[in-house]
């Protein structure tokens, strides 16, 4: 990158207000192994728990890590239909 990485490595402060309040949506990798899907589902798990009258929408994909190199055309059909 062209700047220093700082989320990582700065806390961030994360409201209801703010962050409650954008739409998002997970791509749920069903044959991820690097993260895998139970773990995937904590992750949203907890964003609702933080922002209940905002759901996360999930999509589910039947795809490894990386969708983005494994089906690209189907990752670009779910990103599509999203806007």
């Amino acid at each position: 990158p062209d700047h220093p990485i700082g989320v990582p490595t700065h806390a961030t402060n994360t409201t209801r207000e703010r962050w409650g309040a954008v739409a998002r949506t997970y791509v749920k990798a069903l044959r991820d192994m690097a993260v895998r899907p139970r773990l995937q589902q904590t992750f949203i798990d907890a964003a609702d728990a933080f922002t209940p009258d905002n759901p996360t929408h999930v999509v589910e994909m039947d795809s490894c890590h990386s969708p983005f190199h494994a089906n690209p055309a189907g990752l670009a059909r779910i990103l599509a239909a999203l806007s």
